[in-house]
């Protein structure tokens, strides 16, 4: 599962590259990294984080 989250903003990224151009692509993959430091972050604080 750790696998999927880590990889999900790379393939986020190719799959809106695929259908709308690099610029599209560029902000999606500069969003879902966010969203992931975010969750990540969340998590953390939480303490629900798999060490």
């Amino acid at each position: 599962m750790q696998l999927i989250y880590e990889i999900l903003p790379v393939f986020l990224f190719f799959l809106a590259f695929k259908f709308y151009g690099i610029y599209t692509a560029t902000v999606v993959g500069i969003a879902a990294t966010l969203l992931q430091v975010i969750a990540t972050r969340l998590w953390i604080k939480n303490g629900t984080a798999n060490n």
